[in-house]
This record gives structure tokens, C-alpha cells and sequence, in this order.
């Protein structure tokens, strides 16, 4: 699989996973992202509006509640653990440019 990770959304204040993982997009605030980001690195779950993870094991899963159609995006641990950085990096990014 390539890489997963974050960019800017289309609206404002708004970031999008890339690529398009599930059967829809997994999109949510920095608020949000953060919280997802936490919730690989504890090794649990978090469900907002646009983005929601789970991690089962070795494997995590990405969709959005709202939009999906019931097919998650599976990723491994590792490549989970990299989005982490990848989420991190917007963040700080984000941050840098205020």
C-alpha cells in the first residue's frame, strides 16, 4: 500500500487522509486529527463525525462514520504509526503558520 497520510482539505482548517483508503473520505479538524492520532498511539479507537480508527490487533482501521458504506480502510500497525508522524507534522505545520 502507499504511503498513507494527511493534506489539507478543501475547506478551511481541514485535513483529509490520502490517499483514499475507504470507501469514502476520512476527513475531520485538527482537533480531531489529533484525537485520531492519540488514539493509534494508545492502541484504541476514536469515532468522530468524518474520521473514526480502530486498532484490531496488528491491523487499523480508518473510515469515516458519515459517509462510508460500510468498507473500512485497513492498514498495518506500522504504516498506522507512520500516519501518526504524518498527522503530527500537519499539525505543527498548521501551527507554524498562524
Amino acid at each position: 500500500m502507499a504511503k498513507v497520510t494527511v493534506r489539507e482539505g478543501f475547506l478551511d482548517d481541514w485535513l483529509l487522509l490520502e490517499p483514499r483508503i475507504a470507501d469514502s473520505d476520512v476527513e475531520g479538524s485538527p482537533d480531531q486529527w489529533a484525537a485520531l492520532a492519540e488514539a493509534i498511539r494508545q492502541r484504541g479507537a476514536y469515532h468522530a463525525r468524518r474520521c473514526a480508527v480502530e486498532v484490531q490487533g496488528d491491523r487499523v482501521a480508518l473510515w469515516s462514520p458519515r459517509n462510508s458504506r460500510g468498507r473500512a480502510g485497513i492498514v498495518t500497525l506500522a504504516e498506522a504509526d507512520a500516519l501518526v508522524e504524518s498527522i503530527e507534522a500537519a499539525l505543527r505545520a498548521r501551527e507554524g503558520g498562524r
